[in-house]
């Protein structure tokens, strides 16, 4: 089972949609929590069609934004224990194993602060259940989880590591990626601090094990996104057919149409053996240019993240911005993809 969290900073971009209906087409998480939406009920129904999803929970945004999105996919079952403006309890069911999850958006004011950690402890007198929470907390556990601006109160991160302590929740650290939040747009500004993370009880560890945390790069967001996999030795996921199906996304490529005319133009071959050459050949030229497509995906991304980590200079901000449109071509290609293998 796999688990995505994000702060997306807003589903209001129709580009930033395309990339999580992306994530949840290439990564198949069973359910997804998204925090500060910024969105009405009717627009993330809007959202959960978009991105493929069965179902959703909604706190709709309030005067300060804010908001909250728990999708998750038909063979997951997902009952709702409570709500507030900051988090989404849930019961979730699958392969007969149950267990709490709790998506949470953690103030950013210093002065609130303690009302998360109030909330945990409620939050822990509910049922007694394996207990996962996920989402951006919005605080560091110690120095190794900043780097930039100014040192953290050590007050502060004690006080997160007592909430914690005190509801039995043990901290999942990634696998890959350590930073999830960077703000600035130059060496000199630039902060980064591990804000979003998974944490679980005791029971959930036995369950699960810990599981595998990865934290990945958004380019729509200043938030990397979370995905947690319960099993990440199956080998489960999503399975390509082996028999060759046309891809439309390839079909203004010059090489693709050159292979067709050059196979459909031969007059010594029957209709049949003609489709079948055609398929021959572009079965593997399809699969070749997925690799360079995906290659080429994440240098951008990686690109992009060095790019914004440096100085800003007028020649950096022009190639940012056509980094960031190659990018868009590249998930606009991706999107045609994925859509034609879901109707498969």
């Amino acid at each position: 089972m796999k688990i995505l969290v994000w702060n997306c900073q807003g589903l209001g971009n129709p580009v930033t949609v395309q990339y999580l209906k992306q994530l949840v087409a290439s990564k198949s998480p069973s359910a997804v929590f998204l925090c500060d939406t910024r969105l009405d009920k009717r627009k993330t129904e809007d959202v959960r069609r978009r991105v493929n999803m069965s179902a959703n929970l909604v706190v709709e945004r309030n005067e300060d934004g804010l908001g909250l999105m728990l999708l998750w996919t038909e063979d997951t079952q997902v009952s709702l224990l409570s709500y507030l403006k900051a988090h989404i309890d849930v019961e979730v069911s699958r392969d007969d194993v149950c267990f709490r999850f709790t998506g949470m958006y953690g103030t950013c004011h210093r002065s609130n602060k303690k009302d998360d950690w109030d909330m945990l402890d409620v939050l822990r007198t509910k049922p007694d259940l394996p207990w996962l929470v996920g989402g951006d907390l919005t605080d560091i556990l110690d120095l190794s989880e900043k780097e930039g601006g100014r040192r953290k109160p050590r007050v502060e991160m004690e006080d997160f590591k007592d909430a914690l302590l005190r509801n039995g929740l043990w901290d999942l650290k990634p696998e890959t990626g350590w930073f999830t939040w960077h703000s600035g747009t130059n060496a000199e500004n630039l902060v980064k601090e591990r804000l979003d993370r998974f944490v679980a009880s005791i029971a959930w560890i036995q369950l699960y094990g810990r599981g595998q945390v990865h934290s990945i790069h958004s380019p729509w967001s200043d938030h990397h996104y979370l995905i947690l996999d319960t099993e990440p030795c199956t080998g489960r996921g999503r399975r390509l057919m082996d028999q060759f199906r046309f891809e439309n996304c390839w079909a203004d490529e010059e090489a693709c149409l050159e292979t067709v005319k050059e196979c459909w133009n031969d007059a010594n071959s029957s209709t049949v053996n003609k489709l079948k050459a055609i398929g021959d050949k572009l079965y593997g030229w399809q699969k070749h240019k997925r690799a360079l497509a995906l290659k080429g995906k994440n240098f951008l991304l990686e690109k992009i993240e060095k790019l914004l980590n440096e100085n800003i200079s007028e020649e950096s901000a022009r190639d940012l911005s056509a980094s960031k449109k190659e990018l868009k071509l590249l998930m606009d290609r991706e999107e045609m993809f994925w859509k034609q293998r879901s109707r498969v």
